[in-house]
């Protein structure tokens, strides 16, 4: 058996986590104001869940740090059906502790610290986290990639492993970008 990847935390300098622990309810009223419509079915007593999110916007793309308490997350046809078609957009995640299961367009994968995943929210896409974790997920609009979304959708659920020795510091990225904000609510 393979040992567990550790926890990110110090391979990368994203700015802290500024917002306040959220309960379920307003966790899942944030999801939907502030990413896209979103199912949160937590894993642990609905009253012990809790989240945390902040973000740094800089032009069309956004960066959130999240982390919450175990739960699936599910973007089902019907969500998608009442959404806006403009406001599709892509989501890149990479885990930062904990695990989390990415399912979208047939395929299922297990991301560990380090796995990065893609996933389009113009298509439904279940997010399961067994346990507590921590992401960081990019946001940008769909139609933004010089790629056809016929041949994204061949890579989405795909983990895409960060190389263990990678030197890069997410310090520089960020501090050209801007500080980090909690997300009002």
């Amino acid at each position: 058996m393979q040992p567990r990847p550790a926890p990110l935390d110090g391979a990368l300098d994203i700015p802290p986590l500024d917002g306040e622990a959220l309960d379920l309810t307003t966790w899942r009223i944030l999801t939907t104001e502030h990413f896209v419509p979103l199912d949160v079915h937590p894993l642990c007593p609905p009253e012990e869940f809790v989240g945390r999110v902040s973000r740094i916007d800089r032009g069309p793309l956004s960066v959130f740090r999240i982390e919450h308490s175990p739960a699936v997350v599910a973007r089902t046809p019907q969500l998608i059906a009442r959404s806006e078609r403009s406001s599709a957009m892509m989501k890149v995640s990479l885990q930062i502790e904990g695990d989390g299961l990415v399912e979208q367009d047939g395929r299922v994968t297990l991301l560990h610290p380090g796995d990065l995943a893609l996933y389009d929210t113009s298509r439904p896409y279940t997010l399961r986290y067994d346990t507590a974790t921590r992401l960081i997920v990019l946001s940008f609009a769909a139609g933004s990639l010089p790629v056809p979304r016929e041949e994204v959708a061949l890579v989405t659920a795909t983990p895409f492993p960060l190389p263990a020795a990678m030197p890069w510091r997410m310090r520089s990225p960020t501090s050209r970008i801007g500080a980090a904000r909690p997300i009002p609510v």
